[in-house]
């Protein structure tokens, strides 16, 4: 009762839950949801006409051969001096025919003047003559002649309504739908916290900044949006107001220099303090800058990417080790995963490599992994997907270990000012590892099932992450931090410059 009531509750706060700022991502993960699916349902009704268009020369002839092969065990029944309405077994032979062949819809067989004999329909095109047309059977007839004149037999075949063709095809678009929908709204999630949110917070602290009369600093985002420069115009702003101070200090600094009236200087010394007023300006001729960022969504959403393609690679190979019995390569394969992952750690930690490097290198290992399942020889698939469980794991952990150094160093330099302590990028990774990506690779399997170039479609998530990497590496991002960075006895660790 207590977990009922706990899902009522939940299910009446979620349309208040939609209808707020993070609802954004959730709405936008339904409506592409629902788009996938509407698009998916166009396709295949298109895709059901154009075949139906093209299968109707083809079940005409195969209508009449079939009509033809019942016409002739009735033409030998009449060859032995039996009138065609006095025929014995009929009924039963024409629900003989339409239960061994599905495709055959009826079967009627009339006399020479046109009048109903017997006749066998199947049960479902009965009550789908009325309905719509998508959903009615397409029919082809064909009639021929039986016992010279005697009479006529007709067989009507029908190739698969819509709901029978799509039926085998709706679990895997459900499951596309789903998959496509579900990234949508973690990329939407991610691509708000570490724009939108950035952006905002720098305003934030902006204005708050201004209204405190500080104008020793500057408060910038590392990413320009064009759209957005909100944070730009309050920075320069802000830096006018502090070199119109620097100006002043010039040029009163130089009057007290060859002022030598002492209550002259002090009423320069006056002036000077007036145009101070109280704010809080910097020694040096420029404020000093400091860059809102959001390491957390970013490094989560690679590792989500990373965790991905690592797990549809080895979904792959898994699916391909099994399809041909080698169920105890793909347990040894699974046993080591962890441990190359614990090398890439350690290997990751051990170099002074930026974080962007590590990463990219990580992804291309993820890309190449499941490549190196189907190098081997066919007869020995062990090694190919032993080789593809060490690259994926050994990507994945240098991945989780240059993470770590974006997050340290976001929080460790003086410069940066991480947007809060969100600690996504193991619980990320474990995503896209254990549930994305088995169910991109179950994806491609089903639609695409013994394919070559299946490999390609499993690092594709890898590839994206490392461009993602890319795009956030602007300078003095902590996306080149090295991985092996420490702190620093003052707190401040290096800028990765």
């Amino acid at each position: 009762m207590k977990a009922a009531r706990g899902v009522r509750r939940c299910l009446k706060a979620l349309p208040r839950r939609l209808r707020g700022p993070w609802g954004l991502p959730a709405r936008l993960g339904l409506l592409a949801f629902a788009l996938l699916g509407l698009l998916a349902v166009a396709l295949s009704v298109h895709t059901y006409t154009v075949l139906a268009a093209s299968r109707a020369a083809g079940d005409g002839a195969r209508a009449r051969l079939m009509a033809q092969a019942l016409a002739q065990r009735v033409d030998r029944a009449l060859a032995l001096g039996i009138a065609l309405p006095r025929l014995v077994g009929v009924p039963e032979l024409l629900q003989q025919r339409l239960a061994a062949y599905p495709d055959v819809r009826a079967i009627t067989l009339r006399d020479s003047g046109g009048q109903v004999l017997w006749q066998a329909r199947a049960r479902d095109s009965q009550g789908l003559e009325a309905g719509l047309p998508l959903l009615a059977l397409p029919r082809t007839s064909a009639q021929v002649p039986v016992g010279q004149g005697a009479g006529s037999l007709e067989l009507v075949v029908s190739s698969p309504n819509l709901i029978e063709f799509m039926r085998p095809l709706a679990l895997p678009l459900v499951l596309g739908c789903g998959f496509f929908a579900v990234l949508a709204w973690l990329a939407a999630a991610a691509a708000r916290a570490s724009g939108c949110q950035v952006r905002d917070r720098a305003v934030r602290l902006a204005r708050r900044d201004m209204a405190a009369r500080r104008y020793d600093r500057l408060t910038l985002t590392l990413h320009r949006r064009g759209f957005d420069l909100r944070a730009q115009q309050l920075a320069r702003a802000v830096r006018g107001v502090h070199e119109m101070l620097v100006r002043t200090r010039r040029v009163v600094g130089s009057l007290r220099r060859t002022e030598p009236h002492p209550a002259r200087r002090e009423w320069l010394d006056g002036l000077l303090a007036e145009a101070e007023g109280g704010g809080r300006f910097s020694d040096a001729a420029a404020p000093r800058p400091r860059w809102v960022v959001d390491a957390d969504a970013e490094t989560a959403w690679a590792l989500l990417l990373l965790g991905c393609g690592a797990g549809a690679a080895l979904g792959l190979s898994l699916a391909g080790a099994l399809a041909s019995g080698g169920g105890g390569a793909a347990l040894w394969a699974l046993a080591a995963v962890w441990p190359a992952a614990g090398l890439g750690w350690w290997l990751a930690r051990r170099g002074h490599v930026p974080a962007v490097l590590v990463v990219s290198v990580s992804a291309l290992a993820i890309a190449l992994a499941p490549w190196l399942a189907v190098l081997p020889d066919a007869r020995q698939p062990a090694w190919g997907l032993l080789a593809c469980a060490l690259a994926a794991g050994a990507g994945l952990g240098a991945a989780l270990a240059a993470a770590v150094a974006v997050r340290r160093a976001a929080h460790q330099r003086a410069d940066l000012l991480p947007l809060g302590q969100r600690r996504w990028s193991a619980p990320a990774a474990a995503i896209g590892l254990l549930a994305l990506g088995p169910a991109w690779a179950g994806l491609c399997w089903m639609a695409m099932p013994g394919r070559a170039w299946l490999p390609l479609m499993a690092g594709g998530a890898a590839l994206l992450a490392a461009l993602s990497v890319w795009r956030w590496n602007a300078v003095r991002s902590p996306w080149r931090a090295p991985t092996c960075a420490q702190a620093a006895p003052d707190g401040k660790a290096d800028d990765g410059a």
